[in-house]
């Protein structure tokens, strides 16, 4: 449809109702008059469906002019909106102040540059945005009474752009809806109209400029989801709580004063992260309530450069959640090599504080990111930040990253050497009632197994096998044993003495043995003489299970065919 009437004078209506316009609208001059989609009468209703763009080249246009009450309009247009001249408008009629025009836009673009736009019935007339991802671009727009009103739905996002509203109109961004800015100090440079403006909790909410941006003060406090999508980087200018943090492009700066909490507890609610797109400070994370191990919560932080901390395994309690917070600094932490590290790295440590539900932290491992890892080195762990850092991890460094055994605090970190000590942090954890150990060192105190499972019932013995239990009050790296314990526990050892790796005496029959400080894999044990194993090698936790490893600290049950030694 194309309108070129230079000789209209009065203004017009198409009584469009029940229509649906397959192509485009072009208005190319409606002289001093103008054209109106619709009027219903009182108390009706008027659905028009556009499906192409409609094209204002100049004159006058408007959803309605009716003043009619009660009356109900629905535009439902999947085209874009291009005016570039005259006086475009969402209504300039008032419909008796109790009628509503919503001019919904599912798919398309809205672009206004020198032209005039008001409204009539500021309380119920709007242009609505539906679609998934959306531009409104305006320029040299002049804003008569009741302005430009723009509301943004549930899972539709607006990119705003450089774009400046003005006028009376009111903006609102709807529970899930989203709008993207690309000005320098964001919304509060966009969002000038003197109307309402409702910017939803639940709403998610972009930077995507070219040049540095700060949120600015209309980013509300609490989010759904906070994008950063500028590789010149976006600075907080005030503490925000978001359900999820989206790195597509770009650093996001944060402090103390402008910290990011993430409340999402899902590992995805935090997304991207990687060499240029990272949290340069401090950032907050939520753990559930409930959590078993077997997931990894990442902090994507850095400073000069991306060197991320996670939470790997981490447990907590049923009652409540978890907030953790960490952060970087490319600086030395000033503290010293504590209990199983020889020297500490004055590049770079790591701070990993629980914010807030202490009570209900269980453990978690650490795993920490560096350019440089040696097979020597480790993580070291002190409660101070320039107290001594005692090492906490019994793993060699793989591929870039070095992972903690598992850590019933958090504190700091840094990575130190431990060199070829002789020295090796453990961990075991054991179930209340009986448990097969094993002693894969020697404790720095003695080998008594009061020493090694303070925690062991009294009243029980401690029992390696020889053709039956024999009770033991001292442990031999290489046997395993039966111990039972008044409770679950685990026992962090940060300074085992290594001991050599003699094979171990092996009768017929069942055996029951320990390995040493590594792990290792059960499918390469050999014996003397070869092809004495029999069967599996099992594992004891509540039950027997077939073992895939040899943990240091655990015991192990294995046959053979004939005395002999297990390698």
């Amino acid at each position: 449809l194309v309108y070129d009437t230079l000789a209209l004078t009065s203004n017009l209506s198409l009584n469009f109702t029940n229509h649906t316009i397959g192509g485009d609208i072009t208005i190319v001059n409606t002289n001093t008059g103008r054209w109106q989609l619709c009027a219903p009468a009182v108390d009706s209703t008027a659905i028009l469906n556009i499906m192409g763009d409609v094209i204002h080249l100049n004159g006058n246009f408007a959803a309605t002019g009716t003043g009619n009450g009660n009356t109900t309009i629905i535009v439902n247009h999947f085209g874009d909106i291009i005016a570039s001249a005259g006086n475009f408008s969402i209504s300039r009629g008032s419909q008796g102040g109790t009628g509503t025009t919503n001019w919904y836009m599912h798919n398309g673009n809205i672009a206004l540059s020198n032209v005039t736009t008001q409204n009539s019935n500021p309380s119920g007339a709007r242009f609505v945005f539906t679609g998934n991802t959306q531009d409104l671009n305006l320029t040299s727009v002049t804003y008569s009474g009741g302005g430009f009103p723009v509301r943004v739905d549930s899972a539709a996002t607006v990119n705003l752009g450089t774009s400046v509203i003005q006028g009376s109109g009111a903006f609102t961004v709807s529970d899930f809806g989203g709008i993207y800015t690309a000005q320098d100090s964001g919304f509060v440079k966009n969002l000038l109209n003197t109307g309402t403006t409702t910017l939803s909790s639940l709403g998610n909410y972009g930077y995507n400029g070219t040049t540095a941006q700060i949120t600015g003060s209309l980013l509300p406090a609490t989010v759904n989801t906070f994008i950063v999508d500028n590789s010149s980087g976006v600075t907080l200018s005030s503490n925000l709580s978001a359900s999820t943090l989206n790195l597509a492009a770009g650093k996001l700066n944060t402090g103390s004063s402008n910290l990011l909490t993430v409340t999402g507890t899902s590992t995805t609610s935090i997304v991207g992260g990687s060499a240029m797109d990272y949290v340069n400070g401090p950032l907050s994370l939520t753990l559930p309530s409930s959590l078993a191990a077997g997931s990894i919560y990442n902090f994507p932080i850095g400073k000069g450069s991306y060197k991320p901390l996670a939470l790997v395994d981490a447990v907590t309690n049923a009652s409540g959640s978890v907030v953790v917070s960490s952060e970087v600094f490319d600086e030395n932490a000033g503290g010293t090599p504590g209990t199983g590290l020889t020297s500490l790295n004055t590049n770079r440590y790591w701070s990993a504080q629980i914010i807030s539900g202490l009570t209900e932290f269980v453990s978690t491992k650490v795993r920490l990111t560096e350019d440089v890892l040696t097979s020597t080195m480790g993580i070291g762990n002190s409660s101070t930040l320039t107290g001594a850092y005692d090492l906490v991890s019994s793993s060699a460094p793989s591929g870039g990253t070095i992972v903690s055994d598992d850590m019933t605090s958090l504190s700091f970190f840094v990575i130190g050497e431990a060199g070829s000590t002789s020295t090796f942090a453990l961990s075991v954890s054991v179930n209340n009632g009986w448990n097969m150990v094993s002693t894969p060192g020697l404790h720095p105190a003695d080998q008594n197994v009061n020493t090694w499972w303070p925690g062991k019932d009294p009243a029980a013995g401690v029992f390696r096998f020889s053709g039956g239990y024999l009770p033991v009050t001292t442990t031999v790296p290489g046997e395993g044993y039966w111990m039972k314990h008044l409770g679950a526990n685990t026992y962090n050892y940060p300074a085992i003495q290594i001991v050599a790796h003699d094979a171990i005496t092996g009768a017929a029959g069942w055996n029951l043995i320990g390995g040493y400080e590594t792990n290792v894999a059960t499918s390469g044990i050999t014996t003397s003489p070869a092809g004495l194993q029999t069967g599996s090698v099992f594992q004891y936790s509540s039950g027997y299970t077939v073992a895939p490893n040899l943990v240091p600290g655990y015991g192990y049950w294995i046959k053979l065919t004939g005395a002999g030694s297990i390698n």
